[in-house]
């Protein structure tokens, strides 16, 4: 679920259908495959967030661009990423907390 690879293709992969891997995402992690996708790109932007100038460089990494990445954003935490970014200190253990 860490790749590119499209939801589909993992499915088709393991010889399952998308539904059925989606109940198995579901039943063992608690999130489906798309949530648990947008979490681990969340949490690398926060790992990455340090080596980057600037959103548009820190976009590059795991989204599409930089409207993907703020969208992500919002729909995970409910705020852009300069707001989240300009309160939370990256370097504490509990950011993980947030997903």
């Amino acid at each position: 679920m860490e790749t590119d690879e499209k939801i589909e293709e993992i499915a088709q992969k393991h010889q399952i259908s998308r539904q059925y891997l989606n109940k198995l995402f579901t039943k063992h992690i608690g999130k489906s495959p798309s949530e648990y996708r947008k979490i681990h790109r969340f949490r690398n932007s926060i790992l990455k967030q340090k080596e980057s100038k600037n959103f548009s460089e820190l976009s590059q990494y795991d989204f599409y661009d930089q409207s993907h990445f703020i969208r992500n954003f919002k729909e995970l935490i409910n705020r852009n990423p300069q707001i989240f970014f300009k309160n939370i200190d990256t370097e504490k253990e509990n950011i993980w907390l947030f997903v």
